[in-house]
């Protein structure tokens, strides 16, 4: 058995375990892959190297931040004040966290970061509505992938400086308003 098939079987067992212990996965999952790694021959500095600690920091601090909102009530807070704002008008809830989560991701953050935050907060609001939490989460992400593309965002930015030595440019606006309007129309789906 190839190293990519032992990986994806390591994978599903720390998920497995995570589920059932209640154990953070991420860790597991570190763990997991510096024994993966060093028993299929690599270094320890090479283990190290393909961890992409941007992305954990991102990770941390908006875990952190939802940490903290959660326990000094502004998550209740905000999730009362959208519910007050829908009303009885639940369909109007997926419209309501795309749009959010697209305006959040396109104003400089990006989808993972925003994915994050408002999958969160969309699972917390629709226990709060009792709607299904999984749809309303998914309608938070197809927002925050909608606006990354904007020019303003990571995704946005390095496309751009991606393309232009390729000779290609000024497509800036029209890919985010694409990319804007194709998530639209899945949402709506």
């Amino acid at each position: 058995m190839n190293m990519a098939v032992i990986s994806l079987i390591v994978l599903a067992v720390v998920v497995a375990i995570g589920f059932i212990k209640k154990i953070n996965i991420g860790f597991a999952a570190v763990g997991a892959a510096y024994v993966l790694g060093t028993a299929g021959g690599m270094s320890s500095k090479e283990v190290i190297a393909g961890f992409n600690s941007s992305l954990f920091v991102t990770m941390v601090g908006v875990t952190f931040l939802f940490g903290v909102a959660s326990v000094n009530g502004t998550l209740d807070l905000f999730s009362k004040k959208v519910v007050a704002l829908v009303g009885k008008r639940t369909y109007m809830i997926p419209v309501l966290m795309f749009f959010l989560s697209a305006f959040i991701s396109a104003i400089g953050p990006g989808h993972i970061a925003t994915g994050i935050l408002m999958t969160t907060f969309a699972m917390y609001l629709a226990f709060e509505m009792d709607i299904n939490p999984f749809a309303t989460a998914l309608y938070a992400k197809l927002g925050a992938n909608a606006g990354c593309a904007s020019p303003l965002a990571i995704t946005g930015v390095l496309a751009k400086n991606l393309s232009e030595p390729l000779g290609y440019g000024g497509f800036a606006l029209h890919l985010f308003l694409s990319t804007l309007l194709s998530g639209f129309v899945f949402t709506l789906i």
